[in-house]
């Protein structure tokens, strides 16, 4: 609730005016969001380094990480390192899914990015690397042919 609504509301009790049910649900909502706000951390600070067992490797590191996020190039060690805080982050229930409830009700399902799978695939192993890289092609492909049925679909009901 920004300052002019509190003052507005302030100004109605201070005349004796009562509160409507909106507004206190809406306070007590944005209390809620403050507390969680001042519970959280103003900034995410990740240091990337090199690793000191393996100098062709970078260690993403921060307080929350569980596992040491660890890649052979920089960016890919900080794009792990950000999927992970992620992780930490819904574990610890932030942002408070309470607040922000679905409106349709559905589960949030997390979708993995083509940069976080693409940094996975060049932090592991040969193969690894060539089991993510087959599954991404094989994604591809079947996006094609999605995309190529959808069309001919369009075009035959067009016609």
């Amino acid at each position: 609730m920004d300052g002019y609504l509190l003052d507005r509301l302030r100004s109605r009790l201070d005349a004796g005016d009562g509160v409507s049910d909106n507004d206190v649900r809406r306070l007590i909502e944005d209390l809620g969001r403050a507390r969680r706000a001042a519970g959280t951390p103003a900034e995410f600070v990740v240091r990337v380094a090199r690793d000191l067992s393996d100098s062709d490797r970078w260690t993403a590191e921060h307080p929350l990480f569980r596992m040491t996020p660890t890649a052979r190039h920089p960016a890919d060690a900080l794009v792990l390192a950000g999927t992970e805080l992620r992780t930490r982050l819904e574990q610890l229930d932030w942002p408070d899914p309470d607040l922000q409830p679905d409106p349709f009700g559905r589960r949030r399902v997390d979708r993995v990015t083509r940069a976080e799978v693409e940094a996975t695939m060049r932090a592991a192993g040969e193969r690894e690397a060539a089991s993510i890289g087959w599954a991404l092609g094989e994604i591809d492909r079947l996006r094609t042919e999605r995309d190529e049925a959808l069309g001919r679909r369009a075009i035959d009901a067009a016609a």
